[in-house]
Parts: structure tokens; sequence; C-alpha cells
């Protein structure tokens, strides 16, 4: 068991480790970075473990490799599941800017 300070602090860092997943994400679907890339920083994420608040992340799951791809096919159900998840209004206007939504 581990204390509250260090759970927290894994917490912080695996928001950091998600959120530069979600960057590689974005270039990987405009084709800046390749599939190893963006494995490379799901493996880092979902590496880390619980911490207080928050509970692993799942970037290498099959269900999410899969999501990936059909947000790559441009997929309009999965872009609008894939969006309508993302919290941070900034965060989800850049992955709508390449979504088939662009225009909307």
């Amino acid at each position: 068991m581990s204390d509250a300070h260090t759970d927290i602090a894994r917490d912080d860092k695996r928001a950091e480790a998600a959120r530069s997943y979600l960057d590689i994400l974005f270039d990987y679907l405009i084709g800046e970075q390749t599939e190893n890339q963006l494995m490379e920083a799901a493996r880092k994420s979902d590496e880390i473990k619980r911490g207080y608040n928050d509970g692993r992340t799942n970037f290498t799951s099959p269900e999410h490799v899969n999501l990936v791809e059909k947000l790559s096919n441009s997929e309009e159900e999965s872009w609008e599941i894939f969006l309508s998840r993302i919290t941070d209004e900034t965060l989800r206007e850049k992955f709508k800017s390449i979504s088939p939504f662009r225009d909307q």
C-alpha cells in the first residue's frame, strides 16, 4: 500500500502521460507520427499504476486500438463518441478540426 502523496503524484504523472499520448494521437491521425510512436506513448501511460483518484489508462486495449483505427478511417460514429468523451474544450476543438465534423 502506498501513501496519499505517492498516489497523488502518480495521478499527476498519469495525467501528463495521457495528455502526451493524446498529442501523439493527434499527430498520428494527421500523419506526423508512426503507429510505433503512438503505441509507445500508449504503453508509457498504461504502465503507470493507479493513484489516489484515477485508475490506469487503457490505451493499449484492443478496444482502444480498434477505436484509433476507426478514427483513422474517418468513421463518423467513432469520431462522435471520441469527441464526446473529451472534457477539455481546447483539446476537443483540436481533434474536431481533423474529424468528419470539422465544418460543423
